[in-house]
């Protein structure tokens, strides 16, 4: 299968999109997916203001874009978001015929409405146009599918997501071994719409540790001088800080996908959260974490819950099975692909099948039995 991906976002900037199509896009190519990614870097860019280093493509870019999608003649389109370039593939998808797939994974209505005041109606209508002719749009698990539905959106399907639990883990090391005891960490953006006030300004016990960029951070510093700011952190780094905390603290209220939910707990960190969808999609209560619309009281329940339960749960996922699920749910982009197209995707359906098999097994999962699998 050569699978397209468009995307309005993409490196240097990292969030949990991108961090997720990454990890896909690398275990699709394991799996022999030839996948090619078309983005800002490809077009004249811009910087987006306070939200550097994240860059965007004004148009006209269908003509530049369809030189992209000639060249490397795909078996499927799928488009991650709905700017300008993702735009730009939809129109140039089905001026030709062509089927396509989409992702809804971020709140656009919510953050544009925190923001820049724009009315949820107004910004909801854009969805249902640019998504209505998609065959599946992909969205989280939880109660987001629901809601949709009654935004007016369709063909709804819930994605499956994972973790790289071989670099976060609970090895503690006492990176944070001087700092007054639990130290509740937040890993993320520090933005307007991550509602880290909520966090920072209780009067809870310990520390609150924050790890991340974004342009609330001088503000947020300035006000809050308590709390520790470490700036973005990457790779080991940031498996450090997840390592070392003693809880993880999620204010926000928008996430869809909040993959740092899965990184704290693969940590063996508790969840201390609100009640709203990226929690509710992973947070098991009284397991990984507590949710409350009261935070503090959600600290209060997580705090004594077990690392190794924390661990259990994040060990269930994996970014392979999540990589040839997104691979399902694609569609052949022209008639003249389909056979080739279900071909590729009958071998990965029977890879699907000996990794359920084999996981739901205590013995040793064969490396020769995946290979001759596909």
């Amino acid at each position: 299968m050569r699978l397209l991906l468009v995307t309005d976002v993409w490196k240097p900037k990292i969030d949990g999109v991108i961090i997720r199509i990454g990890n896909v896009i690398e275990h699709l190519e394991k799996l022999g997916v030839t996948v090619q990614l078309v983005g800002p870097q490809h077009f004249r860019n811009h910087p987006i203001p306070g939200y550097a280093p994240a860059r965007f493509v004004l148009p006209p870019v269908e003509r530049a874009l369809a030189r992209h999608i000639d060249a490397f003649d795909p078996d499927a389109i799928h488009i991650i978001t709905e700017g300008f370039l993702g735009i730009a593939a939809r129109n140039l998808a089905l001026r030709r015929g062509g089927r396509f797939t989409t992702s809804y994974t971020t709140q656009s209505p919510e953050y544009c409405k925190i923001n820049f005041g724009i009315p949820l109606w107004f910004s909801y209508a854009i969805m249902r146009w640019f998504h209505r002719r998609s065959a599946t749009v992909l969205s989280a698990k939880g109660d987001l599918i629901q809601r949709l539905e009654a935004r007016g959106l369709r063909n709804l399907k819930a994605t499956t997501m994972g973790v790289d639990t071989e670099l976060f883990h609970p090895k503690k090391d006492g990176l944070f071994g001087n700092l007054e005891k639990p130290v509740c960490l937040f890993v993320g953006r520090v933005a307007r719409e991550k509602n880290l006030p909520a966090f920072l300004s209780l009067d809870v016990p310990g520390t609150k540790v924050v790890v991340g960029e974004g342009p609330q951070r001088k503000e947020l510093e300035a006000q809050f001088p308590d709390t520790l700011f470490l700036g973005q952190k990457l790779g080991e780094d940031l498996a450090r800080c997840y390592a070392s905390a003693d809880l993880f603290v999620f204010p926000s209220r928008t996430d869809v996908l909040a993959n740092v939910l899965r990184e704290a707990a693969a940590s063996g960190l508790p969840i201390a959260a609100f009640p709203v969808q990226g929690p509710k999609e992973f947070v098991i209560e009284g397991v990984t974490g507590a949710m409350s619309e009261n935070l503090e009281e959600a600290i209060r329940l997580a705090l004594p819950l077990s690392p190794v339960s924390c661990r259990r749960e994040a060990e269930k996922l994996s970014w392979e099975k999540a990589a040839i699920d997104f691979a399902a749910a694609q569609v052949p982009f022209l008639p003249e692909k389909a056979q080739a197209f279900k071909r590729t995707l009958a071998r990965l359906e029977s890879l699907r099948d000996i990794n359920a098999v084999e996981s739901s097994c205590d013995g040793y999962r064969s490396p020769r039995r995946r290979r001759e699998a596909f």
